[in-house]
């Protein structure tokens, strides 16, 4: 078994210009972009050969001899440098997007009502580079990038329309002006025409307050709720309401309202509101209620973290403060023991000591007695 071979052991590649230019052209390669790239057609089949696979033919068809003996590593010096490309594109190709090298602005912005705003780019190079219909702006533009990058055309047909590299459409999140949509790629042919002379349409202003009327989200707040009659009663005359109905009755057979004044005998139906009982008395007494209210327990509010790391360190502090006393006692009385021992201080002296220290008892009393 050969040994392994690590990419330090291999000299570094030297990226000439001629060398570039040939790896970008075995890229273009029909059957290697489509497997770097993708298929370019609905109706391609795609290739099941892995990418690394295509790296390693295009290192050996750049290096022959270094891929005989390294074809990994010769591989993934390829793949280092294809990255490095489309890198470096995405630099270059974001001057064709930014302010002040001819990005959207203000004018190239549009707000659609009930919706996302939606951006448009000033220009849209295809990915063939600029043609007749192509501004002077974005043609000045083109050229300064060509002469920073001269491989830039060619990256610009591999990774133009590729949605991982330049996206189709970006959405970016509420601002103060809405949510907006912006078109990187070119959108469909003739949409954007149609998007942007929307406004343009003639449309005759009373018909547009017509339809903003109708479709107001308050619109129907102040639309009457019963329909009105066409003539309505002259000023002063009085108001007659229709005879009411209640639930059963048959509509065909209801009483006008002169037969309903001649028949003065004939009580009138229930309204809804004397037909309803008043609400139950409710029996709980001020007793219970109170009892109720004195069960209630009120759940101490959740600790935090650091008010529980807190109270562990005071505990600790107040547990060393108690241990420092409790020694220091036992030192003071040793020391006084002594003293006692060898007569400088007389049992009665000892006992107001140890009274002072809170530390006297009746045994002690007996035994210094």
């Amino acid at each position: 078994m050969p040994p392994r071979v690590r990419k330090s052991d291999i000299a570094p590649i030297d990226w000439t210009d001629d060398r570039t230019w040939a790896l970008i052209g075995e890229m273009e390669e029909r059957h290697n972009a489509k497997v770097l790239f993708g298929k370019k057609e609905k109706d391609e089949n795609t290739s099941g050969e892995q990418k690394i696979m295509v790296y390693k033919a295009i290192a050996a068809k750049l290096f022959p001899e270094e891929s005989k003996l390294y074809a990994k590593a010769m591989g993934d010096r390829v793949k280092s440098k294809v990255e490095a490309l489309r890198k470096k594109y995405i630099i270059m190709a974001k001057r064709l997007k930014q302010t002040g090298d001819g990005l959207t602005g203000d004018d190239a912005s549009q707000e659609v009502a009930d919706g996302p705003i939606e951006v448009y780019m000033p220009f849209y190079i295809s990915p063939e580079g600029p043609d007749h219909d192509t501004i002077p702006e974005a043609r000045n533009i083109w050229e300064q990038i060509c002469k920073d990058l001269p491989y830039f055309p060619a990256l610009h047909r591999l990774w133009a329309s590729r949605p991982n590299v330049v996206p189709p459409v970006v959405t970016t999140g509420i601002g103060p002006r809405g949510r907006s949509v912006v078109y990187m790629q070119n959108p469909h042919p003739g949409a954007l025409a149609e998007d942007l002379n929307r406004d343009n349409i003639p449309i005759d202003p009373v018909l547009l307050a017509m339809e903003r009327e109708l479709f107001s989200p308050t619109a129907d707040l102040f639309r009457p709720l019963i329909p009105l009659d066409d003539d309505p009663p002259a000023p002063g005359a009085p108001i007659v309401h229709p005879p009411g109905r209640f639930f059963g009755a048959d509509a065909t057979n209801t009483p006008s309202s002169s037969q309903a004044s001649a028949d003065d005998d004939t009580p009138p139906p229930p309204t809804p509101s004397q037909s309803r009982k008043g609400p139950k008395v409710s029996h709980l007494s001020d007793e219970a209620l109170n009892k109720a209210k004195a069960s209630i327990q009120v759940v101490p509010k959740k600790r935090s973290f650091e008010e529980s790391i807190i109270d562990v360190q005071m505990q600790q502090i107040k547990q060393l403060a108690d241990r420092a006393d409790a020694d220091r006692n036992v030192k003071i009385r040793k020391l006084m023991l002594k003293e006692l021992e060898l007569g400088v201080m007389t049992p009665a002296q000892y006992r107001r000591q140890l009274k002072k220290m809170g530390m006297f008892s009746d045994d002690e009393n007996s035994d210094t007695n």
